[in-house]
């Protein structure tokens, strides 16, 4: 990809507004989230711009710096825009899907350095728009993790997309202590089950070792299921079960239940999956902010895949 211009899409009506990080945002604070999607037309950059910069100022959190003070960290929300980017490609749409390997992945977005977003004061927000050679293009977008998960993400792209195409949007719910509201809107701790583990000293050295040695012979692994294909494996489990399941129930303990099958040696496991409880915790859909926790479930071996899927829901 060959990168046309470069430039910062200010917001029109910047909003002026400092957040306290949670602990989930903390917990994220050197990751960075991206996503691309991919048009069969070729994108109108200018209109995207215009209609970025509209939105921005009600997205405040999105046009913003983080800054550190102390042991305390800020999402200082201002006029710091967003980094809007124009790449061509010689391939075409079908052939950059054909061969989306990391590296090819990397050029359709703007990558930042999480880390180092603390302290340049760097936007946590760029955009970069690729046309292909067969007039079809794709829109990657990456954000600082500490901003909010993608349920956040969404919110601000379907506002920036009613508003390209001339629609009244919903604005954001923002709050700038997020600790503090998550401790009003949630209940106590000591009804929440923990998802944590800590680890016996003799497995310390093991990780050590598989950090040194193996960590990074991880690859990222791309499955593909047909919707049909999905529909039949819900209808089948719970048809098994009894028990009504959604499709990211069967799916997770479907893959699971095939990887454990393939284990050299029969050990059991826990699956943890994340999940947004705006829903469950009566949040507004539209609240800014990690609002992200994970659940665990038990698979032990032989176990059968509709259990597992069962008892996935049941956790969440």
């Amino acid at each position: 990809v060959t990168i046309l211009r470069q430039d910062r899409v200010v917001a029109e009506a910047p909003r002026k507004l400092t957040i306290r990080c949670s602990f989930t945002d903390v917990f994220v604070r050197d990751v960075l989230c991206s996503v691309v999607f991919f048009y069969a037309h070729e994108l109108d950059t200018a209109a995207l711009a215009r209609g970025l910069a509209r939105v921005l100022g009600d997205f405040a959190p999105f046009n913003a710096r983080l800054r550190r003070r102390g042991v305390e960290r800020f999402i200082e929300c201002g006029d710091t825009g967003a980094r809007f980017s124009i790449g061509r490609s010689d391939e075409t749409l079908a052939a950059t899907l054909a061969q989306l390997d990391d590296r090819a992945r990397f050029e359709l977005i703007d990558r930042t350095n999480a880390r180092r977003a603390w302290s340049s004061g760097d936007p946590v927000l760029a955009v970069r728009v690729t046309h292909f050679a067969d007039g079809q293009s794709a829109l990657g977008v990456s954000w600082h993790h500490t901003i909010g998960d993608m349920a956040s993400a969404m919110c601000l792209m379907r506002a920036w997309s009613r508003e390209v195409a001339g629609l009244d949007y919903e604005k954001p719910f923002l709050v700038d202590d997020r600790d503090k509201y998550l401790d009003h809107a949630l209940p106590a701790t000591d009804r929440v089950p923990t998802n944590l583990r800590y680890l016996p000293l003799r497995e310390l050295p093991k990780l050590a070792a598989y950090m040194l040695t193996k960590a990074r012979d991880k690859r990222r692994v791309t499955l593909y299921f047909d919707p049909d294909e999905l529909a039949r494996m819900r209808d089948t489990l719970q048809t098994e079960c009894g028990q009504r399941l959604s499709i990211n129930d069967v799916v997770t303990a479907h893959v699971c239940s095939v990887i454990s099958a393939r284990d050299p040696k029969a050990r059991d496991r826990r699956v943890s999956v994340a999940v947004n409880f705006r829903k469950r915790a009566g949040l507004p859909a539209n609240v800014i902010g990690n609002m992200v926790t994970t659940v665990d479930a038990a698979f032990e071996w032989g176990k059968p895949v509709g259990r597992l899927a069962v008892d996935l829901r049941c956790a969440i």
